[in-house]
């Protein structure tokens, strides 16, 4: 019996000095790292090498990784790949994990695919995650609802993050369709960039002279689309926080932006008018009149339809390439305003109105 196996861990796992070990191969280090940065900011104590890289300094790896990989973590995720199926050092790794998943009978080994290469030893039948539908935050939110469920760490609902930067209420936010983004406008006249995982504000973008009332990334995820109180939508590179174009065009404040699924088009609203533009070229391609006081707007995820929300409780289905009224739904209570954004199949976009006058924005 080791030093480890005679001491008490926390959150009742003896001996066991990580929650989870990450098992890879070097050529996927970027997206594991990404992993890595999530779960650590969860919480979660997550053997990463290159985290440890002073720890390891010196000591014998053929003796150290097994007691890690075999020993002293909760569960270990495996990364199988073509590259990991013949690294020396990923073969040990795995024999340590795979010989203590045999011989406790629980679900200890975690494997997940980044491409269709067989692995030897793993147990025929044994489920898996495939990497290739995950973006790195999804699957460490996986792994982290996984420690909660198996009662290694508390419940993923409790790792809440509040994100303070902005100067009075938050407007709207927006996660980039990879979700490594969260995009946030509000009062103070700013659009700020996020990093969801951990919370830090990456960057400010300045240039509005309004409130930043609506905030979408484009479907591929390059451009941000701002619509403001000063009546212009402005076009963003979220990588560069460079402003690529700006919009001008309507006569009053603008509320809601969104774009079609495949891209092409953006729409703009303000008062009762919606403006398409092509994104690319800045070109204004058609207006729309649907309703008094539009609050939000979202494609059909076939972008043939395009419905309007209004503070009249009404919304509006309208016909981007016709500029046809296709139908109008009644039900709200016209004193309550209809806002909302879209929510692209696939994708780990969102949006979301706010009307709380709140200066931060949770992230649970």
């Amino acid at each position: 019996m080791t030093e480890a196996d005679r001491s008490a861990g926390p959150r009742g796992w003896p001996g066991r000095r990580w929650d989870v070990a990450l098992s890879f191969a070097g050529a996927q280090r970027d997206y594991v790292e990404q992993v890595a940065r999530a779960l650590t900011a969860w919480g979660v104590r997550c053997f990463y090498d290159a985290d440890e890289e002073i720890d390891m300094w010196g000591k014998f790896l053929p003796e150290e990784l097994p007691a890690i990989y075999g020993e002293q973590a909760a569960v270990v995720v495996v990364f199988m790949s073509a590259e990991y199926a013949v690294r020396e050092w990923t073969r040990l790794e795995r024999r340590a994990a795979l010989d203590r998943a045999v011989r406790e009978r629980r679900e200890y080994v975690l494997p997940a695919w980044f491409d269709d290469t067989p692995l030897p030893g793993l147990l025929p039948g044994m489920s898996y995650v495939d990497l290739r539908k995950k973006t790195p935050q999804q699957f460490a939110a996986m792994i982290s609802a996984k420690l909660a469920g198996l009662g290694v760490t508390g419940s993923p609902s409790r790792q809440a993050r509040t994100l303070r930067d902005h100067r009075g209420w938050v407007a709207s936010v927006a996660f980039s369709p990879d979700g490594r983004l969260l995009a946030s406008g509000g009062e103070d006249q700013t659009m700020r960039l996020w990093d969801p995982a951990t919370g830090e504000c990456l960057r400010t973008l300045n240039g509005h002279d309004g409130s930043v009332n609506w905030v979408a990334f484009s479907p591929d995820g390059r451009l941000l689309a701002t619509a403001s109180g000063d009546r212009t939508v402005r076009l963003w590179d979220p990588a560069t926080g460079e402003c690529l174009r700006t919009l001008t065009g309507h006569d009053r404040n603008l509320w809601s932006v969104a774009f079609s699924p495949d891209g092409r088009l953006l729409a703009t609203a303000s008062g009762w008018v919606v403006q398409l533009w092509d994104p690319a070229t800045s070109q204004l391609r058609r207006a729309l009149d649907a309703h008094n006081s539009i609050t939000g707007m979202a494609f059909s995820p076939d972008g043939w339809l395009l419905a309007t929300g209004s503070n009249d409780g009404v919304v509006q289905l309208l016909e981007p390439a016709t500029g046809q009224h296709r139908q109008t739904l009644a039900g709200h209570r016209a004193v309550a305003s209809v806002t909302g954004g879209g929510v692209q199949p696939g994708r780990a976009a969102a949006r979301h109105r706010c009307r709380r006058r709140h200066s931060a924005v949770g992230l649970t």
